[in-house]
């Protein structure tokens, strides 16, 4: 179940688990149950903030570039260590190369 803030009339802000068909609209004014005291609140539904999903690149050893690039960490054996999408861009516009 989705989890959606609400905030009572002394500024207390409650986190509610609900189902979406019942958690009503930004500004509605609902009981909600607090899941710490079990106490049912009148309290007002709060835009929840932005959820923020992390950048999933993770730094790897390129197999498409060719070994040695100057400038560029390699491995022992010569292959090129990709630690950021930035630095990947960089490299590829440096040697006019394009990622499939």
């Amino acid at each position: 179940m989705p989890r959606y803030d609400f905030m009572t009339d002394d500024g207390e802000i409650v986190e509610a688990l609900l189902p979406m068909a019942e958690s009503g609209s930004i500004g509605d004014v609902m009981t909600v149950t607090d899941p710490v005291t079990g106490q049912n609140l009148l309290a007002t539904r709060l835009p929840n903030p932005p959820q923020v999903l992390g950048d999933n690149w993770k730094p790897y050893i390129s197999n498409r570039l060719p070994r040695n690039l100057e400038g560029v960490p390699c491995t022992p054996s010569g292959k090129p260590i990709v630690t950021s999408k930035a630095q990947e861009r960089d490299i590829c516009s440096k040697f006019h190369y394009e990622r499939e």
